[in-house]
């Protein structure tokens, strides 16, 4: 099975704080989504989510200045550092208390962490390398009398900012200072939300000389600005802040009718302050004159988190609770990117028929349609009222299809984005699931109150025909390949078969011992699948309607540490066949994708859903402290869980792209997309020699740009891909990039969007890679993208201001020479 994590849909944001990286065209926004971390590349408006799992939720992420490693810090203190070009993890460490605040020193090598109320900074200046200790704690403040909020560094990176829960502002000094044990600045009544030093001094034509400058802000709106005063009247060392004293130089309020002050963020350097409020709305601020530059309202809810990134242009704000991701450009007053997931779990998906498009029906009531190779939703279709619990494409991809508990059924258009037709039974019914015949001309759906299968004309939106004969609810609706038989089956324990082409009605009744949760049809029309209540799955041949053998899967979907009576009630409630139907996915309330064989019927592949054990269901292990023995629940605990909204982690509905490239499941995380991993994958060029950058240079050295190209795409080094773009020779070019593989292709086109290619070679990458990969460009999911991409390549240079330019420096050319 090489199938991989490739990206989570659905989830933009989910808590925690924000970070940017890079500036200009090269902007990234890194955010914490759950136990994952999000990488949004603002240039491409392309979203992936990093391969690392933290052990818990993630509570605070820190990127060092150059952007090479990320530190992370999850729900339980538990502290990662991950090389944010190779996805890997360098080092872990427990911290031993709850960490709330976090920040890398101007030049990368410190880490500043706020442990409960103690400060510890620690010294990275080895985490590259392959050490036994990357991190060593350099220093470590324990004045605080309560948890630290808030951490800042100072322009030189010598002294450390921190507000506290105690309501004071810390001033620390990173190298033990003889005779300084810290600063405290008060003055606040309620918790500092900000301790913020500025790049710039105040008073250098007043009086009061040049000063380090502090702003504080608590969560009640009260922004105090402080000036340090040097001993000496005013003499000394001005980034000494170990001699002298602290005075208050200013003092505003930030008011928001009542609201109080959730995230803000101040730019150091152009001191351009962002205060998101409770109500949903933020407001800019620039100092030091506290003059108000816009104030906008972007959410129905709390804002978690604000930052403003190194350009001072851009302001991202995000809302844990509704899932909103937003970035916006101040000077220009527009969205650079807008996400927002659904609010409640995904109950259906489906792929388009190229596997580029996955359509997302919730329990929100609402439609979404999102982009596999960007990880963006494109279209929301809020036209239901209740629950959607089943959508499907259309067979020419350019609708969808929608079931929902309002009773109706609606399609939308994907190409004008509107609900161009609705169904409706002729008395009162909640759909269930819903099923479109090949041919896209039918449209069917099943109900769970009045046990109905009711079949409309997409084209007239007539209703057709009412199939009665369940006893019961009705939980799954699929057609054959030819679109002659519908199969449906119910919670009365059988599947039933329709003669939807000669409307002679039932034709066949399968019986099961218990109630039938979910089916489906191998794409070959030959065999036919249905899972019931008590785990089973039961294998049908469709030409004589005889069973061919069952699985009991209760075990295969039980946690891996627990006893046999622990399947018990486990059971699919979603399976689906491979393209070419040789395996079998299924998913249910458990942890796990079960993957079968269907000719030898067994268990390929058990593939875990999600490592966070901030969810119900994830751990797998007793704990031996207690010998084995699990305590009971508490009811006051498993109240707070239900209040603070965690979840069981389980799966609604998984779904197959008739590409056969990729598969996603809906699970508690959100829509998590699995694609072929070419790493899992046998690599010859990977058993020669290490992939190191000293192999690069040999190879461009030995003229092997085939093989120094394929080793920095799989490095993902910018700046030695960069190299070899550009050594390779132009007539050589041809001949490289068939030694590309797919897979690197998407690589490729990235590094050529660098402006530092020379115009002549990106024509010659261009037209390669479109003569030899334009094939799998086409069919492969995020082809468009790609091929956009390299458009955008073409953009960056202006052909008419550099033809006059050619042009005019000829002519000059030409009258130097005649004149000599």
């Amino acid at each position: 099975m090489n199938f991989g994590f490739n990206n989570l849909l659905g989830s933009p944001y989910r808590g925690g704080n924000a970070c940017f990286d890079g500036d200009g065209n090269d902007t990234s926004l890194y955010v914490g989504v759950g136990n994952r971390v999000a990488k949004t590349n603002l240039a491409t408006t392309v979203t992936t989510v990093l391969k690392f799992e933290a052990e818990s939720d993630i509570e605070r992420i820190a990127l060092r200045p150059d952007g090479r490693v990320l530190a992370v810090v999850d729900k339980l203190a538990r502290l990662s550092l991950l090389n944010t070009s190779q996805n890997v993890v360098l080092h872990k460490l427990t911290l031993k208390g709850e960490c709330r605040c976090m920040e890398y020193s101007p030049c990368g090598r410190y880490l500043a962490v706020g442990v409960g109320k103690v400060l510890q900074v620690w010294d990275c200046s080895v985490d590259m390398k392959k050490t036994f200790a990357p991190l060593r704690l350099h220093v470590q403040h324990g004045s605080a009398h309560d948890d630290l909020t808030t951490i800042s560094w100072n322009s030189e990176g010598t002294y450390l900012a921190c507000g506290s829960r105690d309501l004071g502002v810390h001033v620390f000094s990173r190298d033990k200072v003889k005779g300084f044990k810290g600063a405290v600045l008060t003055g606040h009544r309620d918790n500092p939300v900000l301790a913020q030093f500025t790049s710039t001094k105040v008073g250098a034509a007043g009086s009061e000389g040049s000063r380090q400058v502090l702003y504080t802000l608590s969560q009640d709106g009260k922004l105090m600005r402080w000036a340090f005063k040097p001993d000496g009247g005013g003499e000394g060392d001005e980034e000494d802040l170990s001699r002298g004293s602290w005075i208050l130089a200013g003092k505003h309020f930030v008011e928001r009718q009542g609201a109080k002050i959730t995230s803000c963020h101040l730019h150091p350097v152009s001191q351009t302050l962002v205060v998101g409020f409770k109500d949903g709305r933020f407001e800019l601020f620039q100092m030091p004159d506290f003059t108000s530059i816009q104030s906008l309202s972007v959410s129905r809810d709390a804002l978690s988190t604000a930052v403003i990134n190194p350009a001072s242009d851009l302001v991202a704000i995000g809302c844990a609770k509704l899932g909103q991701l937003l970035v916006w450009n101040w000077q220009s007053e527009s969205y650079v990117f807008k996400q927002q997931g659904h609010f409640y779990d995904v109950l259906s998906l489906d792929f388009s028929k190229d596997g580029s498009q996955v359509v997302t029906g919730s329990a929100d009531g609402k439609v979404k349609v999102w982009n596999v190779r960007t990880g963006l939703c494109f279209v929301t279709f809020t036209d239901h009222k209740m629950p959607v619990t089943a959508v499907r494409f259309i067979p020419s991809n350019h609708a969808v299809a929608s079931a929902s508990m309002d009773g109706t059924v609606k399609a939308f258009d994907l190409i004008r984005y509107r609900n161009f037709r609705t169904f409706k039974a002729t008395e009162p019914a909640q759909f269930s699931c819903l099923a479109i015949d090949p041919s896209g001309e039918i449209i069917a759906a099943g109900s769970k109150d009045t046990f109905q299968v009711h079949l409309w004309s997409m084209k007239t939106g007539h209703l057709l025909d009412v199939l009665s004969g369940h006893e019961g609810p009705v939980s799954g609706i699929t057609f054959d390949g030819n679109g002659t038989t519908l199969a449906t089956s119910s919670w009365d324990k059988t599947v039933q078969l329709w003669d939807t082409f000669t409307g002679k009605g039932r034709k066949e009744t399968l019986s099961h011992y218990h109630d039938v949760l979910c089916l489906a049809y191998r794409p070959d029309n030959k065999q036919m699948c249905a899972g019931t209540l008590d785990g089973q799955l039961s294998f049908w041949e469709t030409t004589n309607f005889s069973i061919e053998g069952t699985i009991d899967a209760r075990l295969d979907l039980r946690t891996s540490g627990a006893g046999t009576a622990a399947g018990a009630g486990m059971c699919f409630s979603s399976i689906a066949y491979s393209a070419a139907g040789e395996q079998l996915f299924g998913a249910g309330r458990c942890n796990f994708v079960c993957v079968y064989d269907t000719t030898e019927m067994v268990l390929l592949s058990r593939i875990q859903i999600s490592h966070n054990v901030s969810l119900d269901g994830v751990l797998d292990k007793l704990n031996s402290k207690r010998d084995g023995v699990m305590p009971m629940e508490d009811p006051a605990e498993e109240d707070k869980d239900l209040q603070e909204g965690r979840g069981e982690v389980r799966a609604s509905c998984i779904g197959l792209s008739p590409a056969g490239d990729s598969w996603a499941v809906a699970a508690t995380p959100g829509v998590l997309v699995f694609c072929k991993d070419e790493s899992l994958m046998f690599q010859p060029d990977l058993l020669d020699e290490d992939i190191t950058p000293a192999a690069v240079a040999r190879s461009i050295r030995k003229r092997e740009w085939g093989k120094a190209l394929v080793m920095s795409l799989r490095m993902k080094d910018k700046g030695l891909l960069q190299e070899v773009l550009d050594r390779v020779p132009v007539s050589e070019i041809d001949s490289v990039v068939t030694k590309v593989p797919p897979a690197l292709v998407h690589g490729t086109v990235e590094g050529l969007m660098e402006k530092t290619v020379h115009l002549e070679r990106l024509v010659m990458w261009v037209e390669g890679i479109t003569t030899h990969h334009g094939r799998y460009l086409r069919r492969g999911a995020g082809g468009m993208v790609t091929l956009r991409a390299l458009h955008k390549a073409l953009n960056h240079y202006d052909l008419t201001s550099m033809v006059e330019d050619n042009l005019s420096k000829l002519d000059y050319i030409e009258q130097v020479r005649n004149i000599t």
